[in-house]
């Protein structure tokens, strides 16, 4: 009888404040569960004569790859042989590059619904589990676009300065001020989002290797009501600024998130109303059963996935006009259910 100490703990914590922190809420549990007659609380007690058997933990399921094509099963499958680490984390970092390069280029019509591959992805796992090695090598194609779209802004930027520095009956019109298309956000503001998006409408991914620095940016930025902004960027709700110094206007946003988080952390997630207004829901977990590290093989990833993979992603991000889905019949079925 009585409440095990780790129920009533991860209860507790979902109360956590700027003024009653999880340490002094994990303190005070922990204080009542050893002086319990001080308390006058139960103390906690198996019954051995019971006779109710203690469940097996079920191993849960591996994410699916049998959908996907051949040549993204060989490339996590060789990922998983060499890096010997959980195949979830490898998959789901394969089906998030994915849906990036797709940006809003694809859209399903379900009739009901009008979706994009829009994802919330975050790759839990303790400290030195490998969680972020699959999502940064499947991240790196976007990581060297950036370098080079940065590379070409710097030169038009410096064109244009020069241009603005002759006087005015001596300017080429035609050089316009530059901008800087990104795949791949680290640190920002909210205050720059807009224009940040509106150089590259198709889609965008904040991306934090713990991604507890990003869920931080809303305590430090509260007064801007960023996290309320960010479900509605993921509604796809238009992404509207009018002020005296700037107008933006982005019909249908496509902001992507991932990145990764630690078992210890998880509660985190739900602080801030974040588990009552719908936040935590939007976000995809992986979390495989077995996240300990291993021993890497010898083996080196094939030339074949380290340069093909790249140009998988370039296809798709080459994209330029809209692609229209629909169901068939078997898979709507499937949807359904």
């Amino acid at each position: 009888y009585g409440v095990l100490i780790g129920i009533a703990e991860n209860d507790l914590l979902s109360y956590t404040q700027d003024d009653f922190t999880a340490d002094e809420i994990k303190a005070i549990v922990h204080s009542i569960y050893r002086n319990t007659s001080w308390h006058n609380t139960a103390e906690f007690k198996v019954d051995k004569t019971s006779s109710v058997k203690e469940k097996k933990k079920v191993p849960t399921q591996l994410l699916p790859i049998d959908g996907f094509p051949e040549y993204l099963q060989n490339v996590i499958n060789e990922y998983v042989k060499v890096y010997n680490q959980p195949r979830d984390y490898i998959a789901a970092s394969v089906l998030f590059s994915t849906a990036l390069a797709i940006g809003d280029k694809m859209e399903l019509d379900t009739g009901k619904y009008k979706n994009i591959p829009l994802l919330w992805m975050s790759i839990i796992g303790n400290v030195s589990s490998g969680k972020s090695e699959p999502l940064s090598f499947c991240l790196e194609y976007f990581a060297q676009k950036d370098k080079q779209a940065r590379q070409v802004y710097e030169t038009q930027k410096e064109l244009y300065e020069a241009e603005q520095d002759k006087p005015k009956k001596e300017r080429n019109n035609n050089i316009k001020v530059p901008v800087y298309p990104q795949y791949i956000l680290k640190d920002y503001t909210p205050e720059s989002l807009p224009s940040i998006h509106q150089a590259n409408p198709r889609g965008l991914c904040i991306y934090n290797d713990e991604l507890k620095s990003w869920l931080d940016n809303f305590s430090r930025y509260n007064k801007s009501g960023e996290q309320s902004t960010m479900l509605s960027l993921f509604y796809r709700i238009p992404l509207v600024v009018n002020r005296v110094s700037k107008m933006f206007h982005i019909d249908n946003p496509a902001i992507y998130v991932a990145g990764g988080l630690q078992v210890d952390l998880l509660s985190d997630l739900a602080k801030d109303n974040r588990a009552e207004n719908g936040f935590l829901a939007r976000l995809a977990h992986v979390f495989p059963d077995n996240d300990r590290k291993q021993p890497q093989s010898k083996d080196k990833l094939s030339k074949n996935t380290i340069n093909g993979y790249p140009k998988y992603l370039h296809v798709l991000a080459s994209l330029t006009e809209p692609i229209d889905l629909t169901l068939s019949k078997e898979a709507e079925a499937v949807y359904e259910g």
